[in-house]
């Protein structure tokens, strides 16, 4: 049961709670949840001509992101969920699930890893921690496609 009392707002407009974590997500093909939005967000990204509708999110062909209420994501995956990280995380949890369910090609996947980076640096992360995150999102996918 969600009340105000629980819900958590960024000075970037990001509004979220922590819900239940969902390690068995895993086993239905989809990935541990541990936040809920709480209100409407978008996000202009640099990439565009693509346009899509996802499970409680979408992107126009403009670049503009948008996860409604209730869209669910992990947070950092392998990192520290502080508040300069949680709107790059949402995002590019986002991006990296359309390519996953084939609503936005592979290819994009650079691209989707450094929208993680400028919106971390926007965020105002440290230079040598969006680095860091940025490097491993990079290396993971390297991984990932082999």
């Amino acid at each position: 049961m969600n009340t105000m009392a629980n819900v958590i707002e960024l000075p970037n407009g990001l509004q979220y709670t922590r819900i239940h974590y969902k390690p068995w997500n895993w086993f239905v093909g989809g990935r541990p949840s541990r936040y809920r939005v709480e209100r409407l967000i978008t996000y202009k990204s640099a990439i565009f001509g693509q346009a899509f509708e996802g499970n409680h999110y979408r992107m126009d062909l403009a670049g503009l992101i948008t996860a409604y209420v209730l869209f669910e994501w992990d947070g950092a995956t392998y990192g520290i969920d502080t508040k300069n990280f949680m709107r790059a995380s949402l995002f590019h949890d986002i991006l990296c699930d359309a390519i996953d369910e084939g609503l936005l090609h592979p290819l994009f996947q650079p691209d989707v890893d450094q929208l993680l980076y400028d919106i971390c640096r926007k965020d105002k992360m440290s230079y040598i921690r969006a680095q860091h995150a940025y490097r491993w999102v990079r290396g993971f996918q390297t991984i990932k496609h082999m």
